[in-house]
């Protein structure tokens, strides 16, 4: 909703511009799944580098 709020400008541009408000929903769905998967990714990477790092150090 933040997100949404932030960027008024943005979509009512998007909107004089043609752009439908399906494709604007589409819009941050798709953005809100990429972050939630990079920030997944990120955060496996670094449990993995904290554990192996941990290990080591350990054995």
């Amino acid at each position: 909703m933040i997100s949404v709020l932030e960027r008024r400008r943005e979509i009512g541009l998007r909107r004089a511009l043609g752009a439908t408000r399906r494709q604007i929903r589409g819009q941050f769905l798709a953005e809100s799944v990429l972050l939630s998967g990079l920030g997944g990714l990120v955060g496996v990477v670094i449990g993995v580098g904290a554990t192996a790092g941990y290990a080591l150090s350990q054995g």
